[in-house]
């Protein structure tokens, strides 16, 4: 049974489908700062398979399975990037919050890397410098470092996508 377009639509509609051309689907993965990049690249290679909150929030399956089916996904990924650059390394992977592999390949292997439809981005890992000249003050840990405290034997980690979405 299907449902009548409705008339302010069907203007809209277009006369044949749109056809995406498997190169331009690639070229679109692969973040513009880096198809002009040469020598080694350390890169952000985000994966299609649902992260492992984003899967037991969407379905009924295990937490366990969905890790499993990122690890499997990232693996055989893994694999075919190294097929095609033999001296990438891979520095990082991450499941939970998004399941991405952070790698560090040469820039002639990007191109083909963005071919493989697992791919959903390839983005350049953000280098960044701490400066707490502006940060300590603004978020009152000037107090807190006058009452003794200095952070030492505390870990911190920050996890950013580096995604724009302005």
């Amino acid at each position: 049974m299907s449902r009548p377009m409705p008339g302010f639509a069907a203007g809209a509609k277009l006369d044949t489908p749109l056809q995406a051309d498997a190169g331009a689907l690639a070229a679109r993965r692969l973040n513009p700062e880096l198809r002009a990049a040469s020598g080694p690249q350390q890169v952000v290679v985000r994966l299609s398979e649902p992260s492992v909150s984003e899967s037991t929030a969407t379905s009924s399956s295990s937490k366990g399975q969905g890790r499993q089916a990122v690890l499997a996904q990232q693996g055989r990924f893994v694999n075919s990037a190294r097929s095609v650059d033999g001296s990438m390394r891979v520095l990082a992977a991450t499941q939970v919050v998004l399941n991405a592999v952070i790698l560090q390949v040469d820039a002639s292997a990007l191109a083909a890397l963005a071919n493989n439809p697992d791919v959903i981005s390839i983005n350049p890992v953000g280098q960044y410098e701490v400066d707490l000249s502006e940060t300590v003050p603004y978020i009152g840990a000037s107090a807190v470092q006058a009452a003794g405290y200095d952070g030492s034997g505390i870990s911190v980690a920050v996890l950013d996508s580096g995604i724009d979405y302005t």
